[in-house]
């Protein structure tokens, strides 16, 4: 955990992730990669993988992360990440 980027007061966290690929076998592929890079290593994956059209990001954060929205990437950053490939990680919920 000496690499890990989640915090010293957690020792397990939830986190939905978010990467743009053709299909959800690349886009778990892609996050699993992220999240081992960043000192992270899953248990489990949790059903179900959804689909969301980059454009609607705004939307969902606000539907999704309510006051966490500002947490979150805008929708030009968001746009940014996914076009460099990136993986990006709603709020963790940790305990």
């Amino acid at each position: 955990m000496e690499n890990s980027i989640m915090p010293d007061s957690m020792s397990d966290a939830y986190a939905s992730c978010y990467a743009a690929s053709a299909n959800y076998e690349e886009a778990v592929k892609k996050v699993l990669e992220k999240l081992i890079s960043d000192g992270l290593y899953p248990v489990e994956i949790l059903t179900p993988i959804a689909m969301l059209e980059a454009s609607d990001w705004d939307v969902h954060v606000k539907e999704q992360w309510g006051i966490y929205a500002g947490e979150m990437p805008d929708q030009d950053e968001f746009m940014k990440r996914m076009n460099d490939g990136d993986v990006v990680y709603g709020p963790f919920g940790g305990y």
